[in-house]
């Protein structure tokens, strides 16, 4: 067991450096940067309206509130922050990796070589929809009744539906 954690902290040092790197290319620009931003913000604010409009008159939707809805729609920007953080952008990638014959390369260096493809490529600017997501669930989770059995649940679902994403 104390051989693996050398193993992980050389994996989470590398995605720190994924990180910084994708955080570079984003920042050549500061104009992509700020309009971003202001598209993120109007792209949030017009789905909550949206959902705001939805439950104005109507306090339930087939047993479904408006906390209930604004958690089922966090935890999808969540899964989709996380997807097209890591993963939607190096599978795009990996085509290019068999093609051009780079596969023996990574084949041959220390790390997972599914690591590698998995993490190289970051688009950082998703990881706003993975903050705006965690913050609206943790928001939400003071406006709905949530018993412990039921907050597993929750947790247990979308470790499950993440896990299915990513294999």
């Amino acid at each position: 067991m104390a051989k693996s954690f050398p193993k992980i902290r050389l994996y989470l040092t590398l995605i720190k450096l994924f990180c910084k790197k994708a955080l570079k290319e984003l920042s050549l620009r500061r104009n992509n940067i700020t309009l971003f931003l202001i598209s993120f913000l109007i792209n949030t604010a017009g789905n909550i309206a949206f959902l705001l409009i939805t439950f104005h008159n109507q306090t339930f939707i087939v047993g479904w509130g408006f906390y209930n809805m604004l958690i089922l729609f966090s935890t999808y920007r969540v899964t989709n922050g996380f997807i097209n953080l890591f993963l939607k952008r190096n599978i795009e990638n990996m085509i290019d990796t068999v093609r051009k014959g780079d596969l023996d390369l990574l084949l041959l260096r220390p790390v997972s070589p599914w690591f590698l493809l998995s993490f190289t490529q970051m688009t950082a600017t998703r990881i706003a929809d993975i903050v705006t997501g965690s913050i609206l669930i943790i928001y939400c989770l003071f406006f709905v009744q949530w018993t412990i059995y039921s907050l597993l649940l929750y947790a247990i679902s979308a470790l499950i539906g993440l896990t299915l994403i990513s294999c």
